[in-house]
């Protein structure tokens, strides 16, 4: 049985404790989200997810059940596996994603994957599939401007990373966005107000437990890479709840 069975119908909202909050103002994929979005259960889709994102999700959300898709395995029964209701291990590159179903999820996420394969935008189009009638879609990338950014081997620079393959300007991928039928609620740069205020502290808090110095905490100020929020719109006399309705 999965997680979401197991658990919905607790109501809880877990957005007030402390440490809880701060994940969720830090974490721009969360950052823009209404309060509501949190308070009901929700089926989450990550394509290119991350180690302990669905371990975050299950600190932010009342219930969720969060399916993941990288190419990359995850060491079997570690707690990072084990948060997952389902992990695909699939090259994003090879794959039309139709063993998720269209429609299915209340969010779509997908963070700096794109400039990682050899058809990303592809990937993008594939994905507006996936987000049901009410759901909502997040979308982050490297700014175009990142690939002449002077300071380089800090995180900063596009070509810093070198599994990097191709960028995206945003009204390309904000147009596949649209051509889909989503209604984007905001395309541009990415400004987490959070994250710029607590910048300073942030880029010495990671020195210090990676021993090195990485300026990634800097991207909000610097516009390095772009962000796009957008939602599907809910048919009008549609019965099906979502998550900003109420159940």
């Amino acid at each position: 049985m999965s997680v979401l069975a197991n658990a919905e119908g607790t109501g809880r909202f877990r957005g007030f404790r402390p440490g809880v909050l701060l994940t969720r103002v830090l974490n721009p994929r969360y950052a823009w989200l209404p309060s509501a979005f949190f308070q009901h259960p929700v089926r989450i889709l990550d394509a290119g997810v991350g180690p302990k994102d669905a371990i975050n999700a299950r600190r932010l959300f009342t219930t969720c059940w969060f399916e993941g898709i990288n190419i990359a395995d995850l060491p079997s029964g570690s707690p990072e596996r084990r948060a997952f209701d389902r992990y695909h291990l699939v090259d994003l590159d090879q794959t039309d994603l139709s063993f998720v179903p269209d429609g299915g999820f209340d969010y779509v996420v997908c963070s700096h994957t794109i400039e990682h394969l050899d058809d990303g935008i592809a990937l993008v189009a594939r994905l507006c599939t996936k987000v049901r009638p009410g759901g909502r879609l997040y979308l982050e990338w490297p700014s175009v401007e990142s690939q002449t950014f002077p300071l380089r081997g800090f995180g900063l620079n596009f070509f810093d990373n070198q599994m990097h393959k191709q960028n995206f300007p945003l009204e390309a991928v904000a147009g596949v966005v649209r051509e889909k039928g989503l209604e984007i609620a905001y395309a541009g740069r990415r400004r987490v107000i959070a994250r710029m205020v607590l910048a300073p502290l942030l880029v010495i808090y990671h020195a210090l437990r990676a021993r090195r110095l990485t300026l990634y905490d800097l991207w909000d100020i610097l516009g390095s890479c772009y962000a796009v929020h957008a939602m599907r719109p809910q048919p009008c006399g549609d019965s099906v709840a979502h998550p900003d309705s109420g159940r």
